[in-house]
C-alpha cells in the first residue's frame, strides 16, 4: 500500500490508478464511508480562496482541458456514474472547500460530457417530469430541512448541514458565481437538487 495523497497531479501521474491513494481523507459519499479504496483522486494546482480580499483563484483552460480528457478516459474505463464525479468539498464538506466555486463543473459537462449537470431545457419542471418521472413533486418554497434531506439522498454527508449546503452550491448553483456562495437555500437550490435526484437517481 502506498501512502500518497492522489493518483493524478495535473500535469503528472503520482500513484498508479490500481493502487489505493489517500487523497480523500475522512470522507463519505452515498452509502460509502471509505472513499479512498473506491475512487481516483486528481489534484489541480490552484490557490483556492483568498480570505484577505474574499476572491477565488481561477483555473487555467489548459488545466480544465487535461482534466476533461483524463476524466473522460477514466469514466469510459471504469464505468463511473455521472453523479459520482465529485470534488473534495462534496465528499468532505465539513473539512474541505476545494475545488471551490470557480472550478467549471458545467463546462466539463458541456464540453466533455462528464459529471452531473442540468441541460438548458432541464431548467423547466415540465421537462424533468416528462424525461425522468420524479417520485416527488417539485418543491414550491425554499425549505432547508427538505433540501438537506435531498442532499442526503443525492450522496452528501449532511452531518454539518451548513457546510453540505455550501458544498452543493459551490458545485452547482453558485458555480462561477462567488457572490452566491453562502448557506442560503433559495428556490434555485430546491429546483436543482430535486431535478438532479430525478435525473441521476431515478
Amino acid at each position: 500500500m502506498i501512502w500518497i495523497s492522489s493518483h493524478v497531479g495535473i500535469l503528472e501521474n503520482v500513484v498508479p490508478e490500481t493502487f489505493v491513494s489517500f487523497h480523500s481523507g475522512r470522507s463519505s459519499w452515498g452509502n460509502y464511508s471509505q472513499i479512498n479504496p473506491i475512487s481516483i483522486g486528481i489534484e489541480i494546482v490552484n490557490f483556492g480562496h483568498n480570505e484577505i480580499d474574499d476572491s477565488w483563484d481561477p483555473f487555467f483552460q489548459e488545466q480544465i482541458r487535461i482534466v476533461g480528457l483524463t476524466v473522460t478516459r477514466m469514466v469510459n474505463q471504469y464505468k463511473v456514474l455521472p453523479h459520482n464525479i465529485v470534488g473534495h468539498s462534496d465528499i468532505a464538506p465539513n473539512r474541505k472547500t476545494d475545488p471551490g466555486v470557480m472550478f467549471p463543473w458545467g463546462q466539463l459537462y458541456k464540453d466533455y460530457g462528464i459529471g452531473a449537470w442540468l441541460d438548458s431545457d432541464e431548467m423547466n419542471e415540465t421537462v424533468i417530469i416528462a424525461k425522468y418521472r420524479p417520485s416527488t413533486p417539485c418543491p414550491r418554497i425554499p425549505d432547508q430541512k427538505l433540501f438537506v434531506n435531498y442532499l442526503g439522498i443525492y450522496g452528501y454527508n449532511i452531518t454539518d448541514e451548513v457546510q453540505a449546503i455550501k458544498a452543493f452550491k459551490a458545485h452547482f448553483t453558485a458555480n462561477q458565481k462567488p457572490e452566491l456562495y453562502n448557506q442560503n437555500v433559495t428556490h434555485l437550490e430546491m429546483y436543482w437538487i430535486w431535478a438532479l435526484v430525478a435525473k441521476y437517481l431515478h
